[in-house]
């Protein structure tokens, strides 16, 4: 018969974290090159702006920590 896994921990030590996120990108709505909406909703003609919603989600146990962005 097996036993269960067990840890032990003492005053002062720590656990390590577990790094782990998701990012989504969604498109929002689609402009034309005039800043009205776009009728049908599709990238289809030079100068069309898209605005996106991006989603980050730190989905482990480490925390989040942001240093810079690139685009």
């Amino acid at each position: 018969m097996s036993s269960a896994p067990s840890a032990t921990i003492t005053a002062g030590s720590s656990l390590a974290g577990s790094a782990s996120s998701s990012t989504t990108k969604l498109v929002e709505s689609v402009k034309n090159a005039d800043g009205t909406d776009d009728a049908d909703g599709i990238v289809d003609t030079a100068g069309d702006y898209i605005n996106y919603k991006v989603t980050y989600t730190n989905t482990g146990n480490a925390p989040l920590q942001i240093n810079g962005f690139a685009f």
